[in-house]
């Protein structure tokens, strides 16, 4: 009775020792942390244990779904979880390359039942290094409904830069209902890409609008680099239709970067400082309105419509004179000495029809639309 009794312990025992160790071994495909959710970090642990090699899976399928890990790989990594390497062979196969970042990509946003959440401690941008938006709002693009606008983004500096970076990743959040899209375009030949050992990415997080996640890893730690400056452009196109949305002549939008975080070869964490950029967007139709009233008596602009030439004749000395297309990008620019009366071309190789002319005198600033005849 007594060896009866034993044995049920003993099994019961046994039963729940089993449980415990399968409900620790199991892995979702391209959840290399083990946080519950395929999302960007995931691809910093990958940089980390790229070209590690380990016990390769029984179930080696890549579909996100809980499959089980016989034999844990002898490496931890040190994230305060002990998260193991095995998280990191997302396709199973024994040995942790590109092909794993690959299925993170695939399963992107995909989730358990429970996800931890993850902490962002933010850097400070006066000691710690800063992804930051390279754009000045004043240096001379005005944003209208349908413009598209493009500025790099930048990381560190040269004269300030990272060393051993292995990785980075971030969010850009914005207001879907003002920025139709927003992409990042990485040049292939920035300080951080142009050896070819940088693996690039970018998403919306599904079921999201107005999130954009990026990450940007070497490949293994023997291709940690050092360094800072700028890695690519940042691509805005604003809304066509903003209808309801402006208040009035104008509106601001505000971009943000947020959940930065960056690890080096070693594997330790670095603080980054976060950035936002304001941006003001003008109604199109309404754009004159925004002149100053004694500058409409002032200044004449004629003839328009015209075939290509236009002459600008002022009581106020003109400072300069830009001309902005619909998108709001200044295609010229002439500067001025204080002149009272100057004849400004429009491109005739430009499609065209529709310009602003900006004309910035001592007192203010006049925009007159200007259309050209087509050919």
């Amino acid at each position: 009775m007594k060896y009866s009794y034993l044995k049920t312990i003993i099994l019961l025992l046994a039963t729940m020792i089993s449980c415990t160790i399968y409900a620790q071994n199991t892995i979702h495909p391209g959840d290399a942390n083990n946080n519950g959710q395929v999302e960007k970090t995931d691809f910093l642990y990958i940089a980390f244990a790229y070209d590690a090699i380990g016990p390769s899976r029984v179930d080696q399928s890549t579909s996100f779904s809980e499959i089980e890990i016989p034999v844990l790989w002898d490496e931890f990594f040190d994230d305060g979880n002990d998260t193991n390497f095995a998280h990191a062979d997302c396709d199973g196969n024994g040995w942790v390359s590109w092909q794993d970042l690959l299925v993170s990509v695939t399963n992107y946003s995909e989730s358990a039942d429970e996800v931890e959440e993850l902490s962002f401690p933010d850097g400070n941008p006066n000691i710690d290094p800063q992804v930051k938006f390279q754009y000045n709002p004043n240096g001379g693009n005005q944003l209208f409904q349908g413009s598209t606008l493009n500025f790099p983004i930048s990381i560190a500096s040269q004269s300030d830069p990272v060393d051993h970076l292995l990785g980075f990743t971030f969010t850009i959040s914005y207001d879907h209902s003002v920025i139709k899209d927003l992409r990042i375009d990485y040049y292939p030949d920035s300080w951080l890409t142009d050896d070819g050992n940088t693996f690039l990415f970018q998403d919306e997080p599904f079921g999201s609008e107005g999130l954009l996640d990026a990450a940007t890893v070497r490949y293994g730690q023997a291709n940690a680099i050092s360094g800072g400056g700028i890695f690519g452009e940042v691509s805005v196109i604003i809304e066509e239709d903003l209808v309801g949305l402006l208040p009035g002549d104008s509106m601001s939008t505000t971009i943000y970067i947020t959940e930065i975080s960056m690890i080096t070869d070693d594997f330790s964490s670095i603080p980054v400082a976060t950035d936002s950029l304001k941006l003001m967007v003008y109604d199109i139709d309404a754009i004159t309105s925004i002149n100053q009233p004694n500058l409409e008596d002032q200044v004449q602009v004629f003839p328009n419509p015209t075939n290509e030439h236009i002459y600008i004749h002022s009581n106020i000395g003109i400072e300069s004179v830009e001309i902005l297309d619909l998108l709001g990008k200044r295609v010229a620019f002439y500067p001025l000495k204080q002149e009272y009366q100057t004849k400004i071309s429009l491109s005739k190789d430009s499609a065209n029809n529709v310009y602003i002319a900006r004309i910035n005198t001592r007192e203010g600033v006049l925009s007159k639309r200007i259309i050209r005849k087509p050919k």
